[in-house]
């Protein structure tokens, strides 16, 4: 079984089709059976190497679906306040959060006793050690998106390396992070470390699929490197994109556009989704969104003849990074959200 082949069922499922073309548009529909076997998937039958996964809740912050991954995943991944209340209404076996964003109040009212928290900044260190002296401390290494606290700036604070139990990447590639944990390695004494949290992204799915080489040797590296650390990704995008389909449906034409009653524009400010259904013939025109920018375009080089107003299109791709990065142009709202179980 692969991911390809739990989408492609899924989509074959009369009652779903069938129920999406009933929906008041527009909408998006996330598909649980959907967002269950993928997640144990990973969970069970692609896991290797005892990795936890840690489900990234800003990749869909909706609570319902934040409280299907913590039923079961190992935990989920927070970087706001925001996130983290969310996070504890859905009672997750551990929450991990990281964000340059968190004041001294915050820090300061951590339930450390459940909540591992890894330090972005030199004064987050401070206030934690000040504030939860007798705990774990945890740090984010900068890299690639320079965010975090470098190497160079542990060195220069013996005392806080003694104290460090728990270091966390993000966006990182799998020669920036072997660098960084060999140099990590002798400064914070690899036996004494609990955690290392590798990312999520395009590494999460590396080190979950584990169908390269260069990732088994990173990994061996690790494990001999940091024997006692239990390894955690945080992948969003990966569990939760084919969980959701947006369906809508045309307003009109004009100028060889056929306009759509919701918008790409709108809708993310960082994907696009994907037209499963109908199958649209190439031409020459446009299938657009409402708003008045002129690249708030859903496809090009499409045929679009043969729709009318009401024609209804359903998109998949719809699950990570729609609700948390729409916009509101026009004051156009996000669709409703709506969800869809095999009963």
């Amino acid at each position: 079984m692969s991911i390809h082949q739990i989408f492609s069922e899924e989509l074959n499922r009369t009652s779903f089709i069938t129920k999406l073309k009933e929906y008041t548009y527009p909408t998006i529909v996330y598909n649980e059976n959907i967002l269950r076997r993928v997640a144990n998937f990973y969970q069970t039958e692609e896991r290797k190497f005892a990795i936890k996964i840690l489900y990234s809740i800003k990749a869909n912050r909706n609570l319902r679906i934040v409280q299907e991954y913590s039923s079961i995943l190992d935990g989920v991944d927070c970087a706001s306040s925001t996130e983290l209340d969310i996070a504890l209404k859905s009672h997750p076996r551990t929450i991990s959060i990281t964000g340059r964003g968190f004041e001294e109040t915050e820090v300061h009212r951590l339930d450390t006793q459940h909540i591992l928290f890894d330090c972005c900044t030199q004064d987050q260190v401070d206030w934690f050690l000040n504030y939860h002296f007798l705990d774990d401390l945890g740090v984010r290494i900068k890299g690639q998106y320079k965010i975090g606290i470098s190497i160079h700036e542990l060195s220069l604070r013996p005392l806080v390396c003694q104290r460090i139990r728990r270091v966390h990447f993000h966006g990182d590639s799998l020669i920036e992070m072997t660098r960084a944990l060999a140099n990590l390695k002798e400064l914070l004494s690899g036996e004494k470390i609990k955690v290392i949290n590798l990312g999520g992204g395009d590494i999460a799915r590396k080190i979950l699929t584990q169908n390269s080489v260069d990732t088994k040797l990173f990994l061996n590296k690790v494990t001999q490197w940091y024997p006692k650390a239990d390894l955690f990704v945080e992948p969003g995008q990966l569990l939760v994109a084919p969980v959701g389909f947006l369906e809508t449906q045309a307003i009109g034409q004009a100028d060889g556009q056929l306009i759509l009653n919701t918008s790409p524009f709108n809708l993310s400010s960082w994907y696009k989704p994907i037209l499963i259904w109908p199958i649209v013939a190439k031409g020459t025109g446009s299938i657009v969104g409402n708003t008045n920018i002129s690249g708030d375009i859903f496809a090009e080089g499409v045929d679009i003849s043969k729709y009318v107003s009401g024609s209804k299109f359903i998109f998949g791709m719809a699950g990570a990074y729609f609700s948390s990065t729409h916009r509101e142009l026009h004051g156009n709202k996000f669709p409703a959200e709506n969800f869809w179980s095999m009963s």
